[in-house]
């Protein structure tokens, strides 16, 4: 096989796609996979209790089993896109990769909706812009009273 200009390019163009969609999805399965460790809240636990302060025990439940289907979905993008572009058609592998990747996680999101809707007895409700600004606002820690001093 020559490689010519065109095919190092399609190379790097693939390889660039590629690497970006692992590293976002290997982040986000990091990020949400440690949090399932034994003595950690899971993150979306962590996510509602900041929005709604103090959680029952059906919702914690709850969370953490969506915390766990968030992991497995961003295993399961990995697997799948790397299990494509290793043995399938570069075509399909391209059309997972850029066209199917938003709404498939549009589709989680929409079954995690659909599922909250039936299990919860009184499912949380907030707005997309209450999410986004919980996110954004950084996490206090809470100082215990002995360590704080006050000046006069």
């Amino acid at each position: 096989m020559r490689w010519s200009p065109w095919v190092l390019a399609k190379f790097a163009l693939v390889s660039a796609t590629a690497i970006m969609q692992w590293t976002i999805y290997m982040g986000l399965l990091i990020t949400f996979g440690l949090t399932l460790r034994k003595g950690h809240e899971p993150l979306i636990t962590g996510m509602v209790r900041r929005m709604h302060g103090d959680l029952d025990l059906a919702l914690i439940q709850y969370t953490r089993k969506v915390t766990v289907a968030w992991t497995l979905f961003f295993a399961a993008q990995i697997i799948v896109s790397i299990s494509l572009l290793c043995f399938a058609p570069l075509v399909v592998w391209s059309f997972y990769a850029n066209i199917l990747d938003l709404p498939l996680v549009l589709a989680m999101f929409t079954i995690e909706y659909v599922v909250r809707q039936r299990c919860l007895e009184n499912p949380p409700r907030h707005s997309l812009a209450a999410i986004l600004a919980m996110i954004a606002e950084p996490v206090q820690k809470e100082t215990p009273a002995s360590s704080t001093t006050e000046s006069l």
